[in-house]
């Protein structure tokens, strides 16, 4: 047997050093498994398809066969010569997998062979324990500085009370509190007063919002389909439903069943069948050549992922293709999980612009009709306020076409109208009299048929330079204007029974351009469509037999007259050869005020346009309209909104797909549930219904931790598994394992009350720290994981523009309802768009205007492939896919965002306007106030005469420079160029954008 002999002396002392370190007796979950599972699973762990050597050191009867492991001597175990050979053919990991154990590494293994190399189930998958008894905000505080105590550290002091309320609002409602909450918590000197303040606060319906904000993450909730299309679905009133869930307080158990199998409940109600919504928030497609079935798989494989990630901490995607490489879990445990979700008859292929069946329809929860009727009327009008206007649809297009109208606009050749008409031969109509009068010449026909009542038509043709006046006896019945776009039209007038006097006016105006136009008029019903033709127009004559018209003395007959332009004129029918309007007439409008633009203008336009635009802005324009059809389909139904739900109609076999590839079926299998955990009863439908019951029973390890350590995370920053989407061997130690299995175990008893935990975690006197980084706990603890001060993180990204939004008095406080459209670049959309085949919404993005503007973050429209910008910036998910930990970055971008993104522009000028009017007179004053309202303290006096200071010399530059003044005025959404309001806007901005005002701490 090799053995470590090999090693050189200078590693060998290493190793000494090291082992002679590690005094504490060592735990195979918490010091062993991470090493194995990071450096030789992958070839050594559960998958038989990618183990090597036949060797398996993810159990211990694996890892002693062939004395891999020797229990007492790592000497003789082949496992420490691999790990420390510097022959590399027999390294371990080979080189070109480039892992590589550290010396400590080495010294825990060599040291737990040495006492025995015992092995322990893993940590998450043993039931958790209880480790005392007691209030749970004490059990926090016991655990936590018994750790602190082992590392020699010290907790830190209480924070002040402004701190502890700015935290608290935050954590708890997401909001900072107000100036009077602030005033009321440092005037109640009661002991119960902090107590009162979190009770306060938990029963908010802004607390139910944040609450909601973390599960729409998890749940991957959004606006649209996703996939390159991505169009719009509705599904806002589930998003209704969980705010709703945590205004009620609904327990964690009923939350989790009502989303997996709320449908399968016995009498469900609509809300209950709403709530599966959870699952259907998978992305769907309906691009072309979409193979239903690969389509349908995927959308299953992503609840699964969901599931498991949300539920139960396990990444049992892996397994989806072969047996899990670190984790106890097969691809034929996967199947029978996916077997829970493929009865239902969710299409792989989904539904064009709005929601892919099964779906029902709802009354939401929350909204009021009125509101939402409120909210969808104003989108709508917005919609069709942008397709009208056209430099929305192509901007670069729109500009040369523009300027190209304007420009041809010019005098064209002037053709005098003619002044005499004969009729042909064969019909029996007479020329009365033709007068000519200056600028008008007037014409008076008279058929001699015996008219008796009923319908006539009258067909005329005839020309003129500007417009002409239609009349059927000496009644007004149509302004024939030039500009119109050219085609045929008819018109059928009414005429009274017996009379038969027809009249048209040529008006000549002086000095106008003049042309040739050739009009066919038809009233149908009393109702006018009416239109002329241009200079480029074709006379086409038909058939001899079609010369002379027949009259019918019988009642409802019509009796067609025509004038042409030499005299007799044959019967015949006038088409444009182009079809867009005169140059003239459009750029009269072109030059109207957009605002004053009649609905029939704006379709000329939009129609002359169009004809000469690309392929991609014609169908952007024609989604504008669907978009606007969908609005106006929610308004009718407007009392019940459509949410995709699950369904269960029978039973469809299930195979395991061989490499996971939806055509290649290979066992069958059916539903269960991993077989390392305690197995479904035998009496019971293996369903959704059944899995979420044994989610929530106690013999599942995972389900009280998984949620504890979730709402841990949202109190305190990081989760106790810091990883908390992975509770498996990739995932993280816990740090306080003990506090964990305590907290998920009082969690279940406590009847699942998410309310209850979260009051107990914040009352906590480690929630109450100071969050100041004494040195020596930053050298021993540089990621605070063992909570010797309070957390300081910065705001999730909805929070950072709510926060602003709170500050600057803005926000609008709304609860539920359809998604909303704040401010983003225009056209960002369009970059990802998909034009393609069809007509899709959700293409192109523009901002709603008003209160809708300024909702809260969690309510804006979320598109996947293209999220808010300002909200990805700082680290907003897709949501293609479940989050349950958002990654943290910090980069230029987001400080850009802050500066001169509109909606923080706006935040900062309507911050200096209620530094102006809510009383406070001097510059001192009102900088004190912005800046207590942003960090919930008052300025020291250092950092007061650095805003002064700024504000000076702000006023300064803005009083000799009014233009600038005026610019920012206008840009922050206020009017004038008053220099102060405008030095104010900038030292607001100064605020909001301070790492305090966007810091919890």
């Amino acid at each position: 047997m090799r053995c470590a002999g090999h090693l050189k002396l200078y590693n060998l002392c290493l190793l000494v050093l090291s082992s002679s370190a590690l005094a504490d007796q060592l735990e195979f979950n918490r010091d062993i498994r991470p090493i194995l599972s990071e450096n030789c699973f992958h070839c050594h762990g559960p998958d038989k398809e990618t183990r090597e050597a036949k060797l398996r050191l993810d159990t211990r009867e694996g890892a002693l066969k062939m004395d891999a492991i020797v229990p007492g001597k790592p000497d003789d175990s082949e496992v420490i010569y691999r790990i420390t050979t510097d022959d590399e053919d027999d390294l371990m990991p080979p080189p070109g997998h480039h892992l590589e154990l550290s010396k400590k590494n080495i010294a825990t293994l060599e040291q737990w062979i040495k006492e025995g190399a015992e092995y322990q189930q893993h940590w998450s998958f043993e039931q958790p324990k209880v480790s005392e008894n007691g209030k749970l905000s004490e059990i926090i505080d016991t655990e936590i500085q018994k750790h602190l105590k082992n590392e020699g550290l010290k907790p830190s002091p209480v924070a002040n009370r402004e701190s502890i309320i700015r935290r608290l609002s935050l954590d708890l409602r997401g909001l900072p509190p107000t100036l009077a909450e602030i005033d009321a918590f440092i005037a109640d000197q009661s002991l119960d007063a902090y107590e009162k303040l979190v009770d306060r606060l938990l029963a908010t319906p802004q607390t139910a919002e944040r609450l909601a904000l973390d599960w729409l993450d998890v749940a991957r909730f959004s606006d649209t389909n996703g996939y390159s299309i991505d169009d719009h679905r509705d599904m806002w009133v589930w998003r209704d439903w969980v705010i709703h869930a945590f205004i009620k307080n609904k327990p964690y158990d009923v939350f989790l069943t009502e989303q997996l199998a709320g449908d399968l409940i016995p009498n469900a109600t609509p809300e209950q069948m709403m709530a599966t919504g959870f699952l259907r928030n998978s992305m769907n497609t309906h691009e072309g050549g979409t193979i239903a079935e690969e389509y349908r798989v995927a959308y299953i494989a992503d609840k699964i992922d969901t599931v498991s990630s949300t539920f139960m901490g396990l990444t049992m995607k892996c397994a989806q293709c072969h047996n899990h490489k670190y984790d106890p879990i097969s691809q034929k445990d996967y199947y029978r999980f996916y077997a829970f979700f493929n009865s239902a008859t969710e299409h792989g292929k989904g539904a064009t612009n709005g929601n892919t069946a099964p779906f029902i329809k709802v009354k939401s929860p929350l909204h009021k009709i009125s509101d939402a009727h409120k909210a969808l009327t104003e989108r709508a009008e917005r919609i069709r306020e942008l397709r009208n206007n056209l430099k929305n649809i192509d901007p670069e297009k729109f500009a040369s076409w523009k300027a190209g109208i304007l420009a041809k606009a010019e005098p064209a050749r002037k053709e005098q109208p003619q002044s005499g008409f004969r009729f042909p031969e064969k019909k029996k109509a007479e020329w009365l009299w033709s007068e000519k009068s200056g600028a008008t010449e007037r014409i008076l026909i008279r058929t001699t048929a015996n008219v008796s009542k009923g319908l006539m038509a009258a067909h005329v043709f005839f020309t003129c330079d500007n417009s002409a006046d239609f009349y059927v006896n000496g009644n007004k019945l149509a302004y024939v204007d030039p500009w119109m776009e050219p085609k045929t039209v008819n018109i059928t007038a009414h005429l009274k029974e017996g009379k038969n006097i027809i009249g048209a006016d040529a008006l000549n105006a002086g000095g106008v351009a003049g042309f040739i136009a050739w009009v066919q008029l038809d009233y149908q019903d009393g109702k006018t469509d009416y239109l002329v033709t241009g200079p480029d127009w074709q006379w086409k004559v038909p058939g001899s037999e079609k010369l002379a018209p027949q009259f019918s003395g019988k009642a409802g007959w019509k009796a067609p007259v025509s004038l042409g332009k030499h005299g007799v004129a044959p019967w015949g029918q006038l088409k444009a050869r182009k079809g867009v309007p005169a140059d003239r007439r459009l750029a009269t409008i072109l030059r109207n005020d957009p605002k004053s633009r009649t609905q029939e203008e704006n379709k000329l336009l939009s129609e002359a346009f169009l004809k000469n635009s690309s392929p991609l802005a014609k169908r952007f324009h024609k989604s504008l309209g669907v978009e606007l059809g969908v609005i106006e389909k929610q308004l009718k139904d407007i009392g019940k909104t459509t949410v995709m739900v699950m369904d269960s109609p029978g039973k469809r076999k299930t195979h395991i797909l061989m490499r996971g590839e939806y055509n290649k079926p290979g066992e069958e299998v059916t539903a269960g549930v991993p077989d390392l955990f305690t197995q479904l009863p035998d009496d019971q439908p293996a369903d959704r219904l059944a899995l979420a019951r044994w989610l929530t029973s106690p013999e599942n390890p995972l389900t009280a931790r998984v949620a504890v350590n979730r709402y841990w995370q949202l109190i305190f920053g990081t989760g106790l598994v810091r990883t908390s989407e992975d509770f498996g061997s990739q995932g993280e130690w816990p740090s306080h394992q003990a506090l964990l299995d305590t907290l998920a175990v009082r969690f279940r008893e406590n009847g699942w009350d998410v309310r209850a935990l979260l009051k107990e975690m914040v009352l906590s006197n480690t929630y109450r720290q100071r969050s100041d980084i004494p040195l020596q706990a930053l050298e021993a603890d540089p990621q605070n994981r063992l909570l010797a001060r309070a957390p300081r993180t910065r705001l999730p990204a909805e929070l950072v523009r709510d926060n602003a939004l709170a500050i600057s008095g803005q926000l609008n406080y709304q609860i539920g309802g359809p998604s909303v459209f704040p401010e983003q670049p225009d056209g960002l959309w369009r970059q990802v768009s998909h034009f393609g085949y069809g007509t899709f919404t959700a293409q192109a993005y523009y901002s709603d205007t008003g209160g809708q503007n300024t909702r809260r973050s969690m309510y804006t429209f979320w598109k996947r492939t293209s999220p808010p910008p300002s909200l990805s910036i700082f680290d907003a998910p897709t949501r293609e896919t479940c989050t349950v930990r958002r990654l943290q970055t910090n980069t230029p971008l987001q400080a850009l965002v802050l500066l001169n993104d509109p909606q923080y522009v706006k935040a900062a000028g309507a911050l200096a306007r209620r530094m102006v009017d809510e009383g406070e007179k001097s510059v001192k004053d009102r900088l004190s106030k912005a800046f207590r309202l942003a960090t919930a303290r008052l300025p020291k006096s250092d950092e007061l005469e650095v805003l002064t200071a700024a504000y000076e010399r702000e006023k300064a530059r803005f009083t000799s420079d009014t233009a600038a003044a005026r610019a920012l005025l206008l840009e922050s959404g206020n009017t004038g160029d008053d220099p102060e309001l405008a030095a104010l806007t900038m030292i607001a901005s100064t605020i909001l954008n301070l790492n305090e005002t966007i810091t919890k701490q």
